[in-house]
Formats: structure tokens, sequence, C-alpha cells
């Protein structure tokens, strides 16, 4: 039986990441709900700042796109979790979101109920505009966080090049402002930001930014403690920094902290179809291993991994063929599935690749047996992309 335990509270100080400088009265949550363009309390030190025509205008503006979203997509998406992934829900298991980046809007709207989220990408983490640099730079950060979750809030994914555009030093130093706005537009309350590092052994540890640069850490994370709106048990969301290609085999230390984590709840959506490359078979097989339930797009993991006694599944929305460039990795046993008459139920959402333009697909794969049975070897080597 695994341990649970790898995900566990860390405390230490926010300031660490640039949060709150030494002596200033605004908190986290404070700066986060100025940049989302949310109202603070009127004894805030910065409710100056909500007072600006700038921020009003930002506001505004971000009111409009949000209504948008909640709308058009939300409602769906969690009519949609109620009536397919109600037995997720009760297990309550930890999320795992491989190619999600700063993704925290889908995470949090698919699955609830998980009591910790765990998100990897290549991005760097990055830090929160501080109280002065509010004061002195408001407008820019504004449109900054306008224009970074743009593209999510448009298509339900990050465009490649616009997040290294925007969360690589041109808008924001790394994913951390973009995840927690979108936390506090789900009307959570951000309890603490935590630097991380998974160490040896597969256990998480503080990362002091103050002493070790980023470089310098590897498997380096942050943790982030929320509370929504309504509930009383706060729930925690980890960003990683980790590449789940090739080095993967060899970051002993990670492989290891997933297992002690699992068993997960894993969700795949607009991953570049990384995981059809040899490159991620390692990545493709410890998922697998240790996954009890796996949502995904057909970006994610090859079919031909599902099609053994150990996963039952369902099919959502339609499927003929990878959108624009990635067409040339059709995968033809998806297609023939799909095309039998009552396999795949109605998706009344859009998500992931071609957004608007084609019609979008799930796979829900649930598994028969307790995780750790899973093996690679069960896929047809004509599905992997050389």
């Amino acid at each position: 039986m695994r341990k649970t335990c790898a995900i566990i509270p860390i405390i230490a100080l926010i300031g660490l990441f640039g949060a709150v400088p030494p002596g200033a009265a605004a908190t986290v949550n404070e700066i986060v709900r100025v940049l989302a363009g949310k109202p603070v309390e009127p004894s805030s030190s910065l409710s100056s700042l909500t007072e600006s025509p700038s921020w009003k205008a930002h506001a505004e503006e971000f009111d409009r796109v949000w209504k948008r979203v909640e709308t058009d997509r939300l409602p769906a998406m969690r009519r949609f979790e109620a009536s397919e992934l109600s037995d997720v829900r009760l297990a309550r298991r930890t999320m795992l979101y491989p190619f999600g980046g700063p993704d925290a809007l889908n995470a949090v709207t698919l699955f609830p109920d998980s009591p910790a989220y765990v998100l990897i990408g290549l991005e760097p983490i990055g830090s929160l505009p501080d109280e002065t640099m509010l004061r002195t730079d408001l407008d820019r950060l504004l449109a900054s966080v306008r224009e970074s979750l743009d593209s999510l809030f448009q298509r339900s994914f990050f465009i490649t090049r616009e997040m290294d555009r925007s969360l690589r030093g041109q808008k924001f130093n790394g994913v951390l402002p973009d995840i927690l706005v979108q936390l506090v537009r789900l009307d959570a309350e951000i309890l603490a930001v935590t630097p991380v590092q998974v160490a040896e052994g597969g256990v998480l540890a503080p990362w002091d930014r103050a002493k070790v640069s980023a470089r310098a850490v590897r498997n380096r994370g942050v943790e982030i403690v929320f509370r929504r709106a309504g509930r009383t048990t706060p729930q925690r969301l980890y960003f990683f920094t980790v590449n789940l290609g090739p080095r993967l085999a060899r970051n002993q230390a990670f492989l290891t902290y997933l297992d002690r984590t699992a068993p997960f709840v894993t969700f795949l959506k607009a991953t570049s179809y990384m995981p059809h490359h040899k490159g991620f078979r390692m990545f493709c097989w410890k998922v697998l291993e240790t996954s009890a339930t796996i949502l995904q797009d057909d970006s994610g993991i090859p079919f031909s991994y599902y099609r053994t006694p150990e996963w039952q599944l369902q099919l959502y929305g339609e499927y003929e063929k990878p959108y624009g460039s990635f067409e040339y990795l059709v995968q033809p046993d998806l297609h023939q599935a799909y095309m039998v008459p009552g396999a795949a139920k109605k998706l009344d959402f859009r998500i992931g690749y071609g957004y608007s333009k084609v019609p979008s697909n799930l796979l829900l794969a649930r598994r028969k047996a307790a995780p750790g049975t899973a093996r690679l070897d069960h896929a047809a080597p004509s599905t992997i992309a050389q």
C-alpha cells in the first residue's frame, strides 16, 4: 500500500517569494486580489490602488472576461464533473496534472474536492509582485495579468509560445501570479505560499530562496495553501518545474515522490502530444502505474496503452484526427473506437486543441485493479512517434 504522506503542510515565510516585504501591511491575498480585479477591504493598505481609474478599468475588463468564462464554459464542466466524476469526487484523491503549466482553472473546476493538486511544467515559478511594485508599476502589472491569462480564458489552454513570452521575464518572471489570480477568481482565499523542492527519498522539503538560487535546486516547486468560499478545509496546489521527457528516468527523487503520493486522479490536456513520442515512455509508464483514474484528451497517453483488462474506458465528444500541425499523430484505433454506435457520450463543453474549430474529445479511464499493475509494454510500437 502506497503512502500518501508526501504532501504535507510546510509553513515558511511567505516573503521568500517576494510577496510581502518586511514591514509591509499588505497580505499575499490582498496583493492577488488587486491583480485579479477584486476589491480589498477599506482598511487594507492597498485600498487606495483600487480607487485609481486604471484599476477600475482593469476590474471591469476582467469581470467581463470572467463572466463569459463563468457563463459559457464552467457550468457545463461542472455538470460533467457531477454526472461523470462523482466517484472521483468521493475518493478525494490528489489530482496530478502533467504539462498543465499554471492552469488552475480547469484543475479545480473538474476536480473541486481534491485535497491537493500537483501541476507540472517547464515554466519557472517566479515571484509575486510586492506592494512597492504595485504602487510604482500598477498599469503594466495589470495589463500583464490580462495578457498572460488570455489564451486560457479564450481557448481553455495556454499557448506555449505566448506562455514563454509572458512568463519568462517579459511580463512576469514565472507562473505564480497567474496561478494565484485564477484561484482568487474561483473565490479562494490565499492562506500561504511556500517554496518547496522534492528532495531525495521523494519527500517535500523547504527551499529558502534567499539562500539558494533556483538554478541550484532540482525539482523546485511552490506550495499554495488556499481555502475556497463556503469550505472550512484548506486545499493545496503544488507547481513543480520538472522535465518529463527522457530526463525523468534519471530523476529518482521525483519518481519516488509520485510513488509516495499515489494513487492519483490524473488529467492530461493540450500536452503538445508529448506522450506520443518515444522519449516519454517512462512518463507514460509512471502515470499508468500511479493513477487510479485518468481523464484526458487525445493528446494524452496513446489510446493503445489503455486497451488492456486493467482499464474501464468511457469516451466523450468526437474524434477524427489531431488539429493543425499535430494531424500526423492521428490514432486509427481511437478513431475506430469512436465509430462504434453509442460508444461516446456527448460532451457539452469545448476543451483542448482546435477550440471552437473542431469537436472536442475526452477519455475517462478507471482502473479495475489497484494502481501499480500497469506496464507500458502493452502499447503497440506503431503508436509511438519517433
